[in-house]
């Protein structure tokens, strides 16, 4: 399974306590000061399990249900920088495969990435980003082959988020926000996506040996304007990946990385009562950051 740090489940409670924040008797649970049942709770989970913590409770509607009514997803995957940039051409020797450069190079001095590398990253993000036939991005297969409809999904964003640096090792947050993943698929979009950062696909050519012709395009927004610093060749690596006819074997990312950050609920936020409160938990982001460390 994925780890998370912003899955959010519907039930029933009876909450401890029962006096409203502002001081007045409780009206059908709304307005009731959380924190107790809060505590009680991470209090039990911290004798049973200490990688499960609630963060928040909030009230919802009685037909409210976390499962489907979730309109997308955004989940982060913790990537080590040096994963993301081209080894040093010092250490990459003709007699020396890139991942082994690359582990050389993290082993002599690691550091952040610079402006311009976010920018090529964010760029091969950039090119996943709206509607795709990701059939090569995941194990599983429609009916009807690339071409099955099934394959298709939305992806709403993905871009660099915030770099941190966890026990000497400087780490990059990719963040991915669609409607729905299919399975493997984040993990073999980071792949691609480092691949193609740090040159390792720069060599690619398709069968005909004209990069990028066949390859889908992107939206109202051009493969060049898209790409950025990117190569042409990792460029069109990606789109090759992309097309509904190509079948390309992609390696999956590690998953001890990958964590589901939050789940949006667009639908329930707009016709939510007036003073429930919204299930963006933006006031546990500092919660979810710290424990993602820990």
């Amino acid at each position: 399974g994925v780890h998370a740090v912003g899955q959010i489940i519907s039930a029933k409670l009876m909450l401890l306590g029962g006096e409203r924040v502002d001081g007045h008797e409780a009206v059908d649970g709304d307005d009731v000061d959380t924190a107790p049942t809060l505590a009680a709770l991470n209090e039990e989970l911290a004798r049973r399990c200490d990688d499960v913590r609630v963060l928040g409770i909030a009230r919802v509607t009685n037909k409210f249900c976390a499962h489907t009514g979730c309109t997308s997803r955004e989940y982060e995957y913790l990537i080590p920088a040096y994963c993301l940039r081209p080894p040093d051409p010092a250490i990459l020797k003709t007699d020396v495969d890139i991942g082994r450069a690359i582990t050389q190079e993290a082993r002599e001095g690691d550091r952040p990435l610079s402006k311009e590398e976010v920018e090529r990253v964010n760029a091969a993000l950039s090119i996943l980003q709206g509607t795709h036939n990701f059939h090569n991005f995941t194990d599983a297969k429609g009916p009807n082959g690339p071409m099955d409809k099934s394959m298709q999904r939305f992806i709403i964003s993905a871009r660099v988020g915030p770099q941190r640096c966890m026990d000497g090792v400087n780490y990059v947050s990719l963040l991915y926000h669609g409607q729905s993943f299919m399975l493997h698929q984040i993990r073999k979009m980071t792949t691609m996506v480092a691949a193609a950062a740090s040159s390792a696909i720069d060599n690619f050519t398709l069968e005909n040996g004209a990069p990028g012709n066949g390859a889908p395009g992107n939206g109202d927004v051009s493969a060049e304007e898209s790409a950025g610093h990117l190569t042409t060749a990792a460029r069109t690596a990606i789109l090759y990946a992309l097309s509904k006819t190509r079948v390309v074997g992609i390696p999956k990312a590690p998953s001890c990385a990958l964590v589901l950050r939050r789940c949006w609920y667009k639908a329930y936020e707009k016709k939510k009562p007036e003073g429930r409160a919204s299930l963006d938990f933006a006031d546990v982001e500092a919660e979810r950051s710290t424990f993602v460390e820990e």
